[in-house]
């Protein structure tokens, strides 16, 4: 190969360089990135073993809401249903059914585990059950992660469940599965465990939490200051509930449904049944427990008119001071009042709004 041939390889190959090298110059100017431009948002940071501003990192982040809390605050029992799907081929849900391949389900939040005496656990889940565990929440959502990881040695096959929103679905079902369902916990509990009031329920009412350990009932306040709680209504209550959709209130009711049967004859769960609630006198319900306070309040001959019921679910602890309904209220008068025309339509008779 002669010099000429040599020169034309090596002029080919300088002429690629530059043409690259031109290139990147072009895209550098075409696609430069603009700074300083646009909303962020800043990520917390993530506290680790030893970080912290005394070993130079930033300030320790730490989360006083219960992630699991918050899912099952947000949790929807319809999908939850169906997430059970899975688990029909292993056990019943009724009440009274037989057990399959694994245990009955019925009143499994709260149970002690390894409880049902007619069915033969493994050792290790006897063993489990030996040191006390009950079927928390907290419990039930680790063992639905992964069975084998909570409890080693389990026969239980089922691989797990690795998303927490679709987990958390199927805790809210489970807890449908009890006469006396057991509240969810307070998403506002911090991380040392302090314990919240139950929730309590004249009135619709969803989030409550998880039953601390007994504990004195507060005092039940004097009736006059609980009657004197309910401020005056605007004119024109009565007709703002009459012209409010009751398709759009019976849409509200669903936050209630965790905590209240709406049927005539319906169940008591952790607040009363509600059918025939307006106008019917407050804590009437014989036989459901309420609190003191509710007790004294309906003592005064209070009854569940519109306005009283508007007030109540505005903010329930501001109508009843004392009373363990933890559902913070509805602020939306709008959505107050479609609710208000749909409790209307469960039996009863309503009175008229003066």
């Amino acid at each position: 190969m002669d010099g000429f041939e040599w020169n034309k390889i090596i002029g080919a190959i300088l002429g690629t360089m530059l043409f690259v090298l031109a290139i990147g110059f072009i895209a550098e100017a075409i696609y430069r990135p603009i700074e300083g431009r646009g909303v962020g948002y800043a990520l917390p940071e993530v506290a680790v073993e030893g970080d912290g501003p005394e070993n130079g990192g930033g300030d320790v982040v730490v989360a006083e809401v219960s992630p699991l809390a918050g899912l099952l605050a947000a949790a929807n029992v319809d999908a939850g249903q169906r997430q059970s799907r899975k688990c029909f081929a292993c056990h019943n849900f009724e009440e009274g059914a037989a057990n399959k391949v694994g245990p009955r389900l019925w009143d499994i939040v709260g149970r002690p585990v390894a409880s049902e005496d007619d069915f033969n656990y493994s050792e290790a889940m006897q063993e489990y059950g030996a040191s006390g565990a009950h079927w928390t929440y907290d419990e039930l959502d680790q063992y639905l992660t992964s069975p084998k990881a909570l409890v080693a040695g389990t026969k239980m096959s089922f691989a797990g469940m690795s998303k927490p929103e679709e987990r958390a679905d199927l805790l809210a079902f489970l807890r449908t599965l009890s006469a006396t369902p057991v509240p969810f916990p307070d998403p506002q509990a911090t991380a040392a465990g302090e314990a919240a009031p139950v929730a309590e329920g004249e009135s619709p009412g969803a989030a409550a939490e998880l039953e601390a350990p007994p504990v004195a009932e507060p005092e039940a306040p004097p009736a006059e200051p609980v009657a004197a709680a309910v401020a005056p209504v605007a004119d024109g209550l009565a007709a703002s509930v009459a012209a409010a959709s009751t398709d759009a209130g019976e849409r509200v009711s669903r936050k209630c449904a965790a905590c209240h049967d709406f049927r005539e004859g319906g169940v008591k769960r952790v607040g009363p049944p509600l059918w025939g609630i307006v106008g019917r006198a407050v804590a009437a319900e014989g036989d459901f427990a309420y609190s003191p306070a509710m007790a004294a309040f309906g003592a005064t001959g209070a009854a569940w008119t519109i306005e009283i019921l508007d007030a109540y679910l505005a903010n329930p602890k501001a109508l009843v001071p004392g009373t363990k309904m933890t559902f913070p209220g509805i602020a939306d008068e709008q959505e107050r009042i479609e609710l208000l025309a749909y409790l209307q339509t469960l039996g009863g008779s309503p009175p008229a709004a003066e």
